[in-house]
């Protein structure tokens, strides 16, 4: 896959800022692609079968658990789209053997006939075995409420009222008057309802050789509690959830380990400078803000034309491109002294942040 091309088609978001630094800056939010965290080279795991065996005491759960292993695996592989995973019919032998030799028999028109005619290539492996249980339960607590009564009782108070010619009376006005409190302490028994799920999940990768080149093992847990009154609204999560809601993170982390994935970064761009090109930064306008800026004549660029340039270039993956402008943004930041010290450091972490994704691009060419 093309690295570059991925990340000209790469979504981005933008959320607004202000800084107390003396200029306003906005942060775009893009994808980008990181290297494997442990293999260094998925040619050798390109096409891989994924192969899941899962214990559980409940093997309606197992079946549940096997195929969601499974197509998580996959769909995660398959989102990153460095590395292909195949279903065992392709990827297991002796499974393909035999249906080569049915269909070969039979000389049926479907897709897997090609197994006939095609000679098997070779797969990598990729072995997960699950071991987990579900349990529930229920349990009686007590819980302690204090309440407190208070006590008045109807009172008067006397009041003079006036009316013409120099006459009064006297009238009662009822109020409630305040005698006192009482605090008693009510247990009442609260059943609360427990679903509880752990297990531990192992994963070995071969490569096309046969070499065992990755392993894994990680302990995963998840529980979900309610009381009985909760539950008259809400029920507790199905195995099926529990189950997903265990692996994910495990999954996404194997997945992250053998092939290259994407990754959201924040970059800063400059609200000073040319306001056409900042516009069509702001609207994730990559391409159309590379040609605005480049056609300001480089003389007359400023520091903040020069940084938001290589924005530009690095929202679209060109690093090196990227690399050059952030260089020249410090060089021209010398010699402007009354730039900001921010706007500076913004530079600094740009050319900084694309030093690393130079250097991580030399590694994903071997990817595509």
């Amino acid at each position: 896959m093309n690295i570059k091309s991925f990340l000209k088609n790469s979504i981005a978001s933008v959320a607004i800022l202000l800084f107390a630094a003396g200029c306003s800056v906005v942060e775009i939010t893009a994808d980008f692609v990181e290297p494997p965290k442990v293999v260094t080279d998925i040619k050798g795991i390109d096409l891989m079968e994924i192969v899941v065996d899962v214990k559980m005491q409940n093997p309606e759960d197992a079946a549940i658990a096997k195929g969601i292993i499974c197509e998580k695996i996959a769909a995660e592989f398959n989102e990153n789209n460095f590395c292909r995973t195949t279903d065992l019919i392709w990827g297991n032998p002796a499974g393909a053997a035999k249906m080569h030799s049915i269909l070969q028999d039979k000389k049926s028109g479907h897709g897997y006939a090609r197994l006939a005619t095609e000679p098997l290539k070779p797969r990598a492996r990729m072995e997960v075995t699950f071991n987990a249980d579900i349990t529930t339960g229920s349990k009686i607590n007590p819980v302690r409420s204090t309440l407190t009564t208070e006590y008045f009782r109807t009172a008067f108070y006397s009041q003079t009222i006036y009316w013409g010619k120099g006459m009064k009376g006297t009238i009662h006005v009822p109020y409630s008057k305040w005698i006192g409190r009482k605090r008693r302490v009510e247990v009442s028994n609260v059943k609360e309802y427990t679903t509880r799920a752990a297990g531990i999940l192992n994963v070995k990768v071969t490569d096309k050789k046969g070499k065992m080149i990755y392993q894994k093992s990680k302990k995963v847990n998840v529980s979900e509690t309610c009381n009985h009154i909760e539950a008259q609204r809400r029920a507790l999560p199905s195995n099926a959830s529990l189950i997903s809601r265990m692996t994910d993170g495990v999954i996404a982390d194997i997945v992250q380990d053998l092939s290259p994935y994407k990754k959201s970064k924040t970059i800063v761009i400059n609200k000073d400078g040319d306001e056409r090109g900042f516009l069509l930064l702001q609207a994730l306008a990559f391409t159309e803000a590379v040609e605005t800026f480049e056609r300001i004549d480089e003389k007359k660029r400023t520091f903040a034309d020069w940084e938001n340039l290589g924005v530009s270039y690095e929202a679209m993956g060109h690093f090196e491109d990227a690399q050059k402008c952030y260089a020249t943004a410090l060089k021209v930041k010398k010699e402007n002294k009354g730039l900001f010290d921010y706007d500076k450091k913004i530079a600094e972490k740009g050319l900084a942040r694309i030093n690393g994704m130079v250097k991580k691009q030399s590694v994903l060419e071997k990817y595509k």
